[in-house]
């Protein structure tokens, strides 16, 4: 899974040029002063700036309702998609006063107007209501909006909890309801406000998307697709069930209306989130290219939205580039203090450059920003690595734990991963009974892996080898193979199909190519010029003078478009010589990269193809030279 911007981007949260929540937060710790008229004098100042700032500087004027009465309003007869009000919340106990809770209302409004395409009552009409005995249905009708947030707000010691309640108002249902807290040293105001609106968000899109779906999914416009795709990757994690889905989704909004930045880095976001680094993905380059076309084009649109800045920076992350990928994090955190991404990416980019402990307090805030993203998951994942590398495995082991119980729908694999990382932590730590039970749960979900492969990102600081290569020893000791035995025989009869299916044992033939072995391939090497290409990630160490192909093990057919890159590709790199010796490879002998590469040079005419089935794995196992693998753009 890639990293996922999970939704942060949707919502632009109180910026640092446009400060709406932080006079609540002084009114807080003004409580128990006496000048009271001060406060309601500042207050009242407040209010006016505020409205004046979401008038003139909103993202869109149409996300604010002009002030109108309430029979005005009930003229528009057709209620929005997109359409809250927030109701003014109850003053619930002692040792508080109105004007904190009118601040809490009128922050998470001013919070809410930057939804995309939201309609969203302003805060004089909504408080129009205030201590009368209407209907939610009727406010419903008379202000057009569908949804609308109840609350109320207590102090309970140094506690400020905010109760929120999203009530439909067509059918007067409670949608959801949860409590937050803002708390000294851990949340403040400003933070909670922000993880309102969110949590609402993700509430009001998944209604309105299933709403969608429902009435209009046969014509659905622009705004429809882009509803659906955007409430399914930012409402819930995905999966490799739904993330084809979500992708046509976004790519129709897309075409649709290709003048939407909001659209488009959406649609890159659900391509970059379906790669799976852990697997070899031959899939990955043509999302990966197809993200940065698309982000490319948003960014000429608009290259200073959040979403955007946000998404371009998980790109550099997921192509390795960490120097520019941490340039952009810190632009995008200088537009956009409160994105969590460049967080996320800047601890991933610090623990890769050997300093996890860095790493740390970078995860620690992205965290922090939006506690309940449904990506947080992968946030406590990497958390829990950097503490491993930091050699605080227990912490490391409650940190994976969290991440498995916050994604229960993951795949397999990734549940495998996690559990193997448990058992790496546990038996560094010398419990070696509970790894090996870790390790046992991690091989019975993936049944592919292996302490040489785990871990496959691109790291080359030496404190980080160092670490991965501890981490790699833990499994080991907790009883999991070091790596896949070339010579294992599966029982496959071979086929000329080209799997999709990238992780399971092979077939120890391939149809038009000879399998080697490693004894094999150095008497090959030693007696012949060879042209070896590696169809795994593009980073690494591999056979010496090996080229990466990545993506050149795809599955699927020898007449898609693949196949005619590919064969440009070697005409380039044969001079157009079919008859020039040619070897494939990928991992290990559990992966049909290398293999599927072998049966597509031979649909091109290549005579001399030569597949080595146990890969950069049995390479390394039998103590050979390596050297860094040469990636080709292709």
């Amino acid at each position: 899974a890639g990293l996922g911007v999970g939704g942060e981007a949707i919502i632009p949260p109180v910026s640092h040029k446009r400060p709406r929540t932080r006079p609540v937060f002084d009114l807080l710790s003004r409580l128990q002063r006496p000048s009271r008229a001060w406060i309601a004098g500042l207050c009242g100042c407040f209010a006016l700036l505020v409205a004046g700032i979401v008038w003139f500087i909103a993202d869109a004027p149409s996300l604010v309702a002009p002030l109108a009465a309430p029979a005005t309003l009930m003229a528009q007869s057709q209620r929005s998609g997109l359409s809250v009000v927030v109701l003014p919340f109850n003053k619930v106990g002692d040792g508080l006063d109105d004007d904190i809770v009118n601040g809490v209302v009128d922050d998470l409004t001013t919070a809410i107007t930057h939804w995309h395409s939201a309609h969203v009552i302003a805060r004089n009409t909504a408080f129009t209501y205030k201590g009368k005995p209407i209907s939610i249905k009727r406010i419903g009708e008379e202000l057009g909006v569908r949804f609308a947030v109840e609350g109320s707000v207590r102090k309970i010691g140094a506690v400020l909890r905010i109760n929120v309640q999203l009530v439909s108002t067509e059918t007067g249902t409670h949608l959801w309801a949860d409590h937050f807290d803002a708390e000294p040293d851990r949340y403040t105001l400003e933070d909670v406000i922000r993880h309102i609106a969110l949590a609402l968000w993700f509430r009001v899109a998944e209604v309105e998307s299933t709403r969608i779906a429902r009435e209009r999914s046969d014509n659905a416009d622009a705004a429809d697709a882009l509803m659906r795709g955007r409430a399914a990757v930012y409402g819930r994690p995905t999966n490799p069930q739904t993330q084809d889905e979500v992708i046509a989704l976004l790519e129709r909004a897309v075409e649709l209306d290709p003048s939407s930045a909001v659209g488009m880095a959406g649609l890159a976001e659900a391509l970059l989130s379906s790669v799976n680094l852990w697997s070899d993905d031959p899939a990955a380059p043509a999302k990966i290219r197809r993200a940065e076309e698309v982000i490319m084009r948003a960014e000429l649109l608009s290259p200073e939205e959040r979403q955007v800045m946000g998404v371009r920076v998980f790109l550099l992350s997921m192509q390795g580039h960490c120097p520019e990928a941490v340039a952009a994090a810190q632009r995008a955190s200088e537009a956009h203090p409160d994105l969590a991404g460049p967080s996320l990416v800047l601890g991933i980019c610090r623990m890769h450059n050997g300093r996890a402990a860095e790493a740390v307090p970078a995860f620690e805030q992205s965290i922090r920003v939006n506690p309940r993203n449904p990506g947080v998951f992968i946030r406590y994942r990497v958390m829990g690595y950097a503490l491993l590398f930091l050699e605080r495995y227990d912490e490391a082991v409650s940190w994976f734990r969290k991440a498995l119980v916050a994604h229960p729908s993951d795949s397999a694999q990734n549940h495998g991963n996690l559990h193997a990382a448990i058992a790496a932590a546990q038996a560094l730590a010398g419990a070696i009974d509970d790894a090996r039970l870790s390790a046992a749960e991690a091989s019975r979900l993936t049944p592919t892996l292996t302490a040489r492969s785990y871990y496959p990102f691109r790291v080359s600081n030496p404190t980080a080898l160092a670490q991965v290569s501890r981490m790699r020893d833990g499994l080991r000791l907790a009883g999991m193979r070091d790596h896949a035995d070339e010579e294992a025989d599966p029982g496959l009869a071979p086929d000329d199909a080209l799997h999709t299916i990238y992780e399971a044992p092979t077939p120890i033939a391939v149809p038009g190519a000879r399998t080697l072995r490693t004894p094999d391939l150095t008497a090959l090497l030693e007696a012949r010029r060879l042209l070896v290409l590696d169809a795994s990630n593009p980073w690494g160490r591999s056979v010496p003078g090996a080229i990466a192909l990545w993506g050149a093990g795809l599955g699927g057919s020898t007449t898609d478009g693949l196949q005619d890159r590919l064969r440009q590709k070697m005409q380039q790199l044969t001079g157009g010589n079919r008859s020039f010796p040619v070897v494939t490879m990928g991992r290990n002998a559990e992966r049909f990269q290398g293999r599927n590469l072998a049966l597509r040079l031979t649909a091109l005419g290549y005579t001399e193809v030569y597949w080595y089935r146990g890969g950069r794995e049995a390479w390394a196992a039998a103590g050979l030279p390596e050297s860094e693998i040469a990636l080709q753009d292709w």
